[in-house]
């Protein structure tokens, strides 16, 4: 997987990657200093109109903090796509607020959520910024490799 922030990096001076939902795509915004990755409530409402098969919620609420202060709130699974990678993690839901609309309307496209480094982390993904594009570190397989003893040189 290998994809372009460069449209971010333009227009808000942040890495924002295409996510895709069943064909629909959306701008998430890469945050290496958020633990979490998040769905804007907007974001989520029209997740479980039209994708309900791509969110699930999870039980109980999860209470989150930021620059702004702590926040309660719930808490899903979400299924997604990166170029033809396919993910699946934890988000949780955030109240729509007056900094991600400023940033979407910089961005001219609706910023749909954060994804945090621990994602980033999990998933081998590595921000290039020298090339402006983000992609999957792959974990080659190393098995053991046989040495014929009479051949060793």
């Amino acid at each position: 997987m290998k994809q372009s922030i460069a449209y971010g990096m333009e227009k808000i001076g942040a890495p924002c990657v295409v996510v895709k939902c069943e064909g629909v795509s959306m701008y998430f915004l890469i945050d290496t200093g958020s633990t979490e990755n998040h769905l804007l409530d907007y974001t989520y409402k029209i997740l479980t109109k039209h994708f309900a098969g791509a969110i699930q919620d999870e039980e109980g609420s999860f209470v989150t903090s930021g620059v702004g202060g702590s926040v309660e709130c719930k808490k899903c699974t979400f299924a997604f796509s990166i170029g033809h990678t396919r993910f699946e993690d934890f988000f949780v839901v955030l109240p729509n607020s007056q900094v991600f609309i400023d940033l979407s309307k910089k961005l001219d496209e609706p910023l749909a959520g954060i994804l945090g480094g621990r994602f980033l982390k999990n998933n081998g993904i590595v921000i290039d910024y020298a090339n402006n594009c983000l992609y999957t570190k792959r974990q080659r397989k190393v098995g053991k490799r046989k040495t014929d003893i009479n051949n060793a040189a």
